[in-house]
């Protein structure tokens, strides 16, 4: 799956639990989104997401977005985002599934988000941007780091810890479960260098200075 071309589109945030109130940044936001923060250090995330899935914390707890943040915070660093959506607008990086594996960009650590094709009831101030609506965020913390059940109650190995609507709860799940998209956090150290502002493969690098659009790489502006 690709990110739409332009002209520019939407996006959604993630959903609030029932009755839950609407969060607000703790910090004032940095420029292109995003709060100041402290990155954690390389695998502690990771171990902060899986040790969340193996104690129980339902999603009404929790959603998508406060569990990473919460990953973050047990690891040492610090995250506030509005939703899924914020946080897919405030990475260093952001590529298909397909590209993060194809420039050794997808490290535990790293972000997953779901990309929507329908874009209705987007929120106004995503709306126009061209990113699109990103709905789910979870993070992927290594091939086969845990084992957990479906929503069929099989047991399956998991690459993926995240805080399911459906699952109601924070589980394991897989890159094949409906993961579009890769982002590098900023406040995730994943080995990897994140540079100031957005770094461009020279895939898209290269399509910019031909003046087309890629349809595999998008960079948040």
């Amino acid at each position: 799956m690709t990110l739409p071309a332009r002209p520019r589109r939407a996006g959604r945030p993630c959903p609030a639990p029932a009755g839950a109130p609407p969060r607000q940044p703790q910090n004032k936001p940095t420029p292109g989104g995003g709060t100041p923060h402290s990155a954690a250090n390389e695998g502690d995330s990771p171990r902060a997401a899986l040790a969340l899935a193996q104690s129980y914390h339902s999603y009404q707890d929790m959603d998508c977005q406060a569990m990473i943040e919460q990953a973050v915070r047990n690891a040492g660093g610090s995250m506030d985002y509005r939703g899924s959506n914020h946080m897919a607008r405030s990475v260093a990086w952001l590529g298909t599934i397909e590209n993060a594996q194809a420039e050794g960009k997808l490290k535990p650590g790293e972000l997953l988000f779901i990309h929507e094709e329908d874009e209705s009831g987007l929120p106004a101030q995503y709306q126009g941007d061209g990113l699109g609506d990103f709905s789910h965020v979870g993070l992927y913390v290594g091939e086969n780091a845990l084992t957990d059940t479906d929503k069929h109650g099989k047991r399956r190995e998991c690459d993926v810890v995240h805080s399911s609507q459906s699952m109601g709860r924070v589980c394991g799940s897989t890159l094949k479960n409906g993961w579009t998209h890769v982002g590098l956090a900023k406040e995730i150290d994943c080995g990897i260098e994140v540079p100031d502002g957005v770094s461009l493969s020279q895939e898209i690098a290269q399509a910019e200075a031909d003046g087309k659009t890629s349809e595999t790489f998008i960079a948040i502006q």
